[in-house]
């Protein structure tokens, strides 16, 4: 793993991408299925896989010396 760690700064930005991201496809996803289609992805799916690499992102931020 690298020894660069994100700023507070760099992790809202990833952290609020991956969310918007998460977001658009599970919505995405949801409409799919609506209309018939038979995605690969099962529902939630966007959702466990984000939620894990958003805590790696917060695992690699630093933490604040309060």
């Amino acid at each position: 793993m690298s020894k660069t760690k994100f700023n507070n700064l760099e992790n809202h930005f990833i952290v609020t991408a991956l969310q918007n991201a998460i977001e658009e496809a599970e919505y995405d996803l949801k409409e799919a299925i609506k209309e018939g289609k038979r995605p690969i992805f099962a529902p939630g799916y966007f959702t466990t896989v984000g939620t894990a690499i958003i805590e790696k992102v917060n695992g690699m931020t630093k933490k604040n010396a309060n």
